[in-house]
């Protein structure tokens, strides 16, 4: 905010805007009180702010130094047991590595939860290297270890599908610089879910410097991806009878069959009732139509 001791130095517009965001946390930290703020019923909608990606205070000199990152390919989706060791524990675990972050669109519809997008020094306009990373919070206080677990279970089930993912402990004040360039709801969305929030007060550790930390996960971004349905990968019609009945396969759902029957077997394990051929299902190239629109860091 604004300091309006010396508000007579500044303009109208300065003294109004200051105001204003006064009125907005004001208004925004009542309604963090209702027990029905942010539910499903009353949820607001958060648009991403280009200008809340956050420059964070790590340590160009404990960095990557050794090319570790070229094993974190967001294009190369053929994921071996190296690429994992180097990617995973020699990059991606390492928070000085970390360029920015900043918070994520949450929609009620398709991704309600408190996210962020981590780019990483390496990143580059030809190879952007960015992350998803999720925090414990109300409602979903498993979040990060779903990601984690899902990993795992991914590795050990040899689908190789799920992109390399890290347990990282970071400062939570990195995290709450990025949110702090954000509106006032969704400061105190952050406040309530997140910080003060009593089943997350155990997973923030306090050094002996009084400095608040958080484990998070950390979940490397892939591009090429596209919506199933906006793919030839896309089944047909009634797919799932072909898994009930003794029924002739189409040609062009033969081969994706295996790949519906993983997906199955994965969720089911996982207890992953949020996913469907049009829901949180993407295919790697093999894009038919808007192949303009697949998943980006600007989408979420």
């Amino acid at each position: 905010l604004l300091n309006l001791q010396g508000a007579s130095q500044g303009s109208d517009q300065d003294i109004a805007a200051a105001l204003h965001s006064d009125k907005a946390m004001q208004k925004a930290k009542e309604a963090a009180k209702d027990t029905d703020f942010q539910s499903s019923k009353h949820f607001v909608n958060v648009k991403e702010k280009p200008e809340a990606d956050t420059p964070v205070p790590s340590d160009a000199s404990q960095a990557d130094q050794d090319g570790e990152n070229k094993y974190c390919d967001p294009k190369v989706f053929r994921f071996t047991k190296e690429s994992d060791e180097h990617c995973i524990k020699r990059y991606l675990s390492n928070k000085h590595n970390i360029k920015t972050i900043q918070p994520m669109s949450s929609t009620l519809n398709f991704a309600r939860t408190i996210k962020f997008k981590v780019t990483f020094r390496h990143s580059t306009k030809d190879r952007p290297l960015k992350a998803v990373l999720k925090v414990p919070q109300k409602k979903f206080i498993l979040e990060p270890y779903s990601e984690l677990l899902g990993f795992y279970v991914d590795r050990i089930l040899k689908i190789n599908r799920v992109p390399p993912t890290a347990w990282v402990e970071l400062p939570l004040s990195w995290i709450q610089a990025a949110v702090n360039n954000m509106d006032p709801l969704y400061i105190e969305w952050f406040e309530a879910f997140v910080v003060s929030f009593e089943q997350t007060q155990s997973m923030i550790r306090v050094d002996a410097d009084g400095q608040k930390h958080m484990n998070v996960s950390i979940q490397l971004w892939m591009y090429g991806l596209h919506s199933l349905e906006d793919t030839s990968m896309m089944p047909p019609n009634h797919w799932e009878d072909y898994f009930k009945s003794k029924m002739t396969i189409p040609d062009s759902f033969r081969q994706m069959m295996p790949e519906i029957a993983d997906l199955m077997i994965f969720d089911y394990i996982l207890c992953n009732t949020d996913r469907g051929v049009k829901k949180n299902n993407y295919a790697i190239r093999s894009c038919v139509k808007n192949c303009g629109s697949g998943p980006a860091p600007e989408d979420g």
